[in-house]
């Protein structure tokens, strides 16, 4: 699989985190993962939006 993790130096960018996995047998396969930002700091605006 494939994983990310970003903590930006400035606080109004969120962190991101994401990561991805694939899995296969002989007869079924699977993709999957998931992502995902977390604000430093909450603007009201944003969180009515998200």
């Amino acid at each position: 699989g494939i994983s990310l993790v970003a903590h930006m130096q400035n606080p109004h960018t969120p962190a991101v985190h994401m990561n991805t996995r694939m899995f296969w047998t002989p007869h079924a396969w699977w993709f999957g993962g998931g992502a995902d930002l977390n604000p430093c700091i909450e603007y009201d605006e944003d969180t009515r939006h998200f």
